[in-house]
């Protein structure tokens, strides 16, 4: 649990109330993507997603609100919303790319015995004992 989830003693969320808070913001985000509102990314989210975000999350969380600038609730879905996009957004580019019928060159992987083993530039300087 994040620390600056804090109830309204100053005390850290219990498990429960993060987990609460995290199947929220997950129903919320997919909701988003119903209506077509989803960003590719939480940064270039419009106005209306984060108005529909935040009042449906404070209706729950009266608590998150009590901070400036959003600060609890906006760090918590900027770690969570990438996640989502990796699983339920389509790339832009048309697509998720398969590998199988990729019409670029496979790559090979270097190993060890291709690189030429070099002397240290600068040897080490040990004390001398007589």
């Amino acid at each position: 649990v994040p620390t600056y989830l804090e109830d309204e003693h100053g005390d850290v969320f219990s498990r429960g109330a993060y987990d609460e808070l995290r199947q929220l913001l997950k129903r919320l985000f997919h909701t988003l993507l119903s209506h077509s509102l989803a960003p590719a990314t939480w940064g270039s989210r419009n106005t209306h997603a984060t108005r529909y975000i935040q009042a449906e999350t404070y209706k729950v969380f009266p608590v998150l609100a009590k901070c400036q600038a959003h600060y609890r609730l906006h760090t918590l879905i900027t770690r969570m919303y990438p996640d989502f996009v990796r699983h339920y957004l389509k790339p832009a580019t048309g697509g998720v790319k398969n590998e199988e019928n990729s019409d670029s060159e496979p790559r090979t992987k270097h190993t060890m015995s291709s690189k030429v083993s070099l002397p240290p530039a600068k040897k080490s300087k040990h004390a001398r004992k007589y």
